[in-house]
């Protein structure tokens, strides 16, 4: 269908509508956000719009649209607004990322309907241009396009235009093209070398940064044109602050930023809205001392902030203290906010303390992050990449033999994930706590691929080398404990298949078969799995709801441990017999169902 939909814009240079530019889609003062008093922050007729997002503070998100000196263009930038005002009007937004992000993508088709001559609504009804321009668009924009039209097809009459949104067509052609590139939405790995290049550069950079920053930090106090260690004040911005001293404290952010994803697994989004005070944790585990960085996330809930936490390392936290020497010059420079009660940011901008830094995070500085942080890509590095994953086309994504490796927050994210895994010292329960993740779906998304990485573990005593040797063995015990010994009745094909493999064999044989990873064997509510790769069933319960009702080819199942389930299910079906309405009723219901059509197929 894309093919046959994709073809070239030819509506002429006027727009096809009777539309008038000066005429506004909705009232001028209708309010667009307030600040915490009630006071109006932003109208519809404003030129920008201050969208707040915290109920808990004046906290904004600024939204700018098209802009051009023609008639079209002033057509094209009320049906920015007007398309922006409704998709926000349509309830609370989940995130403001989403806002942020919605509001580019629309900008994005301003621009190609100012290229062909015609105006925004009348592009995005129209499936076969939609299809003809999706190709330039990255995916994030084709995500936003797809709710964009949503919003469109049911606001014809608020956004006055009159004709059909073919609305199943256009998401239709949008899923293709977001289907089309299945191979390049996951973040790549950065490749084991350059990763330890990575980290070994940031953490050398830290010694660098606190000593600068005795000289940086009284400069940017200083009016006057004087030399503090190796920089000389010579020109000043609005604020007063000295353009090169206001760079220098940028880029320092940019890399103190990037410490804190890196040694902490944090989103971007959630690294830059840590707030200055109480930021960092120290605790004593173990007879040692261990960090933990505070803050929030919107994740699952709904786009709003909710408290979370992060450990870091000793690399991690001195990058925040480093951060928080910044923040508090801001602070001392220009207060708490334009009310005076606000929350200042750990990473804010240079000349207001409640403001995060830009949306583009590494942006302002990310030509010097590159050039000081990301080393040239080696062959060695593609061929590690294309043992993990050998049809992604890297070239395409500006990774190749001899260009700078295309560093972002999120693939440090990734990397600390499957280089961690990797190691064999963090389970998965204890990753999916670290990412502020809900699900093992996608816990799993970021270790994918683990067992073919490096292991970066490069201490040869240390004791990970041996707790990953000893895993063969554990598993070995544990299939031999738990079924030559505790199973009376086993079932299920992966039983059977053990059974066949090790039935005339010795231990000695069977522990090399476990040592060698030509079979596994581990524990679950019911038995065990013999998988040897990463279990795809629902993992939002403890029981393989998924295995059991398909019968595995996997699957074992001890009777006496089956026979126990079926009687905890039965107790708690029993409690809800006076909600038989309800979905929790129905779902017990059902599991228990699996499981009793599960033993009458076993042992019949």
């Amino acid at each position: 269908m894309m093919n046959l939909l994709k073809q070239e814009c030819r509506i002429g240079s006027e727009p096809k509508t009777s539309f008038l530019s000066e005429t506004h889609l909705f009232p001028p003062g209708t309010v667009i956000s307030r600040n915490l008093d009630g006071i109006v922050a932003s109208i519809y007729g404003d030129d920008e719009w201050k969208y707040r997002y915290s109920d808990a503070e004046d906290v904004y998100e600024t939204l700018k649209f098209h802009k051009g000196p023609t008639p079209l263009d002033a057509l094209l930038r009320e049906q920015n607004k007007g398309l922006m005002w409704c998709h926000i009007d349509k309830g609370r937004m989940r995130s403001v990322r989403t806002i942020r992000h919605s509001n580019y993508a629309v900008r994005a088709w301003c621009e190609i309907c100012r290229g062909c001559g015609t105006d925004l609504f009348a592009l995005l009804r129209d499936p076969s241009a939609v299809a003809g321009y999706a190709g330039s668009f990255n995916i994030n924009y084709l995500s936003q396009t797809s709710a964009l039209i949503s919003t469109l097809a049911r606001n014809r009459s608020r956004l006055s235009f009159s004709g059909e949104v073919p609305l199943k067509l256009a998401r239709t052609v949008l899923g293709e093209e977001l289907a089309s590139r299945g191979a390049y939405r996951q973040t790549p790995l950065i490749p084991s070398n350059i990763y330890l290049q990575i980290l070994s550069r940031l953490v050398s950079s830290l010694d660098e940064i606190e000593k600068d920053l005795d000289s940086l930090i009284p400069l940017y106090f200083n009016p006057k044109p004087v030399r503090l260690g190796p920089y000389t004040a010579k020109e000043y911005d609005s604020a007063g602050i000295p353009v090169e001293v206001e760079s220098r404290l940028d880029y320092y952010q940019a890399v103190l930023m990037l410490c804190v994803v890196a040694f902490s697994g944090m989103r971007r989004s959630e690294a830059s809205s840590i707030r200055l005070t109480e930021c960092l944790r120290e605790f004593e585990d173990g007879g040692s001392t261990h960090y933990e960085i505070c803050g929030f996330t919107t994740k699952f809930n709904k786009g709003l902030p909710k408290p979370a936490s992060w450990i870091t390392s000793k690399e991690g936290a001195r990058a925040v203290q480093l951060a928080q020497r910044i923040s508090e010059a801001v602070v001392e420079k220009h207060g708490h906010g334009s009310s005076g009660k606000g929350r200042p940011y750990l990473f804010p901008t240079l000349s207001n303390s409640c403001k995060e830094r830009p949306a583009g995070g590494l942006r302002s500085s990310r030509s010097a992050v590159l050039a000081n942080f990301s080393p040239v890509i080696e062959q060695r590095d593609i061929d590690e990449l294309n043992q993990l994953e050998l049809a992604r086309g890297w070239q395409r994504e500006g990774i190749e033999v001899g260009s700078v490796w295309p560093l972002g927050y999120h693939q440090l994210r990734r990397s600390l994930s499957v280089y961690a895994h990797r190691s064999g010292m963090v389970s998965l329960p204890g990753l999916k706590a670290q990412l502020q993740h809900i699900t093992d779906e996608m816990r799993a998304y970021y270790s994918d691929g683990f067992s073919r990485a490096t292991n970066l573990v490069l201490d040869k005593d240390h004791f990970s080398h041996e707790w990953n040797a000893a895993k063969a063995e554990s598993s070995f015990l544990a299939y031999t404990l738990g079924i030559l010994l505790e199973g009376t009745e086993v079932f299920g094909r992966g039983a059977d298949r053990m059974s066949n493999t090790l039935g005339s064999r010795t231990q000695g044989e069977a522990l090399q078969l476990f040592e060698r990873g030509q079979i596994a064997y581990r524990e679950t509510v019911l038995g065990g799995c013999t998988s040897l790769q990463e279990c795809s069933s629902t993992p939002l319960s403890p029981l393989p709801w998924d295995c059991v009702q398909k019968n595995c080819v996997n699957q074992v199942v001890i009777g006496k441990r089956l026979d126990h389930v079926i009687k905890t299910q039965e107790s708690v079906v029993a409690a809800l017999v006076g909600e038989q309405g309800s979905v929790e009723y129905r779902l017990e219901a059902d599991n228990l169902r699996v499981l009793l059509q599960a033993r009458e197929k076993f042992r019949s």
